[in-house]
């Protein structure tokens, strides 16, 4: 057979060529060939590194930087990305890849006074996206805050959301985590 299609390489008769059991079974085994690197790849696609997780009620002093702690996961493929129970603040990246990370972070309970608030996350405790919050005059609550980006992980990279306020007494934050990965690298 002198033909053959150009991205997956399947091989068929052109005019000229003789037509036998032979050569269906050429074009039939390049076929079954290619079916099994295209289920590879979508089975690969299902099972991307992605983790929905919750954190309630954190009490959170003045002045000290706190990682979140996420004690129910909604959903978390592969079970390894996030354990609620040793270091629930720890997202760790099972995979390399591309991941898209959120926290959204929501003020819970109020402060006895508060002047700004903010929140961020980090890969292996270095500060990589932050959202700061000032405290409007009159408002007695905190505004909710939406660090998010694009981050390239490797294998093992730990992730945090961790949370800051400034003022005096103690406040509590109610987060989400959604942690998704976009892309192996």
């Amino acid at each position: 057979m002198s033909g053959s299609t150009p991205i997956l390489g399947l091989r068929y008769p052109t005019i000229g060529d003789t037509i036998d059991a032979a050569s269906f079974a050429n074009l039939a085994a390049d076929i079954d060939a290619q079916m099994s690197v295209i289920d590879g790849l979508r089975l690969l696609n299902t099972q991307r590194a992605r983790v929905y997780s919750q954190c309630f009620n954190q009490a959170v002093v003045f002045n000290t930087s706190t990682n979140l702690l996420y004690t129910q996961n909604n959903w978390v493929l592969p079970a390894s990305f996030h354990n609620t129970s040793v270091n629930p603040d720890q997202f760790v990246a099972p995979v390399n890849g591309l991941y898209l990370a959120m926290c959204f972070v929501s003020g819970a309970g109020l402060p006895t006074t508060a002047t700004q608030s903010f929140a961020g996350i980090t890969v292996n405790a270095a500060q990589v996206q932050s959202v700061s919050r000032d405290k409007q005059g009159g408002i007695t609550w905190f505004r909710d805050m939406e660090p998010k980006g694009l981050l390239r992980l490797n294998a093992g990279d730990v992730v945090r959301c961790f949370v800051n306020w400034q003022g005096t007494g103690v406040a509590t934050f109610s987060s989400s985590m959604y942690i998704l990965q976009l892309a192996y690298l």
